[in-house]
């Protein structure tokens, strides 16, 4: 796989992960930021340097995947507070029945 689409999958996946953390997808310095690293890294990747280029590439998405923002972990939490919100929102549903008829 070329590092540039590696590259690419790491910056999505985090911005995902930073979406599915409620935190701004997006800001201005991130942008300059992949940018930079996307220009870098395409400009590595081909020939003698693309061992190098895929390196850090694959460092870049390691350090996505654990970051603290991570999409997975991301994911589940918003699953888990849709669970707890639907639970909470029965509870107070059957209670407020149970209000009205005692």
């Amino acid at each position: 796989m070329r590092a540039s689409y590696v590259t690419g999958l790491a910056f999505v996946l985090l911005v995902i992960g930073r979406w599915a953390n409620n935190k701004t997808a997006i800001t201005l310095e991130g942008a300059v930021g992949m940018a930079f690293a996307i220009v870098v890294i395409a400009a590595l990747d081909g020939g003698k340097t693309e061992p190098i280029a895929k390196g850090l590439a694959w460092l870049l998405l390691a350090a996505v995947v654990l970051n603290n923002d991570d999409p997975l972990n991301g994911i589940v939490k918003a699953i888990n507070a849709k669970q707890e919100g639907t639970k909470t929102a029965k509870k107070s549903t059957v209670e407020s029945a149970l209000c009205r008829t005692g």
